[in-house]
């Protein structure tokens, strides 16, 4: 009877191990490449841009930038939009048409920013040149984005607006791990009471 709850306690112990080394898994970055440009956005952990709905694959500079004419299509290749005015409420309201649902109130970074920044925000907004591109944040909580012009021109990073707060949410792996810790207490008062 010592015999079996040992190994029990062992295959609980196992299995909450490996269930932690998933939990802390590194994950694979995402690059978002802007249109033809040769500019890109890295996401440390996952994100999405959007493309179509009236979106520009390379910037044929004014008047033909246009705004977001409906929702958009998610993916690793980011259409540049209209980026004028850029006020939060101007670039909220571009980022709603491509989402298909309001999206709150914009809080907008200062002028050139580094092009390394940290952000747990739903949606980004940044704004290149005189252009939009409109980012998903697919992560569940913070990550680190990193834009890259590339050598391409008129596209400097002039701020970003972050829109919508990311809750992150708890791994699979904790509520395993508290079930591996219940069953280690139930097993535990079981063989005691033998």
């Amino acid at each position: 009877m010592v015999r079996s709850a040992f190994s029990g306690l062992k295959f609980i112990a196992i299995s909450v191990v490996s269930m932690l080394g998933f939990a802390v898994a590194p994950a694979s970055a995402t690059v978002i490449t802007i249109g033809t440009t040769g500019a890109t956005l890295t996401c440390s952990v996952s994100c999405e841009a959007f493309s179509g709905a009236g979106g520009l694959d390379i910037d044929p500079g004014p008047p033909d930038v246009v705004d977001p004419t409906g929702a958009g299509t998610a993916g690793t290749l980011a259409q540049l939009y209209k980026g004028e005015p850029s006020s939060p409420s101007d670039e909220g309201s571009r980022l709603a048409t491509l989402v298909g649902s309001p999206v709150g109130a914009g809080v907008q970074s200062g002028s050139n920013p580094d092009p390394v920044f940290d952000s747990s925000a739903s949606y980004l907004v940044l704004k290149i040149g005189r252009n939009d591109i409109f980012i998903i944040n697919t992560s569940g909580g913070s990550q680190t984005y990193t834009y890259a012009q590339n050598n391409s021109t008129g596209l400097g990073l002039s701020h970003y607006t972050e829109f919508g707060g990311s809750e992150v949410p708890l791994p699979a792996a904790v509520w395993l791990m508290a079930a591996g810790l219940a069953g280690l207490g139930f097993a535990g008062r079981r063989s005691s009471k033998a």
